[in-house]
């Protein structure tokens, strides 16, 4: 079922940052889970809500 492969928790382990990625830190600031640390790369937790807010970063992509 779609609705189920896409409200997976673990959603947000298959997300990819683009290698152009400054690390403002601008996704992680609006995410709502609070899931994402930002550091020498962007980490993404477990807690994913997939609600898509990250995607307002610059540079943010999803495979």
């Amino acid at each position: 079922m779609l609705a189920k492969r896409i409200l997976r928790k673990d959603t947000a382990k298959s997300y990819l940052v683009n290698h152009d990625c400054i690390r403002c830190g601008i996704g992680a600031k609006v995410c709502p889970a609070n899931h994402i640390t930002v550091t020498d790369k962007v980490n993404f937790g477990d807690q994913c809500e997939v609600c898509y807010a990250c995607i307002i970063a610059p540079k943010m992509r999803y495979t």
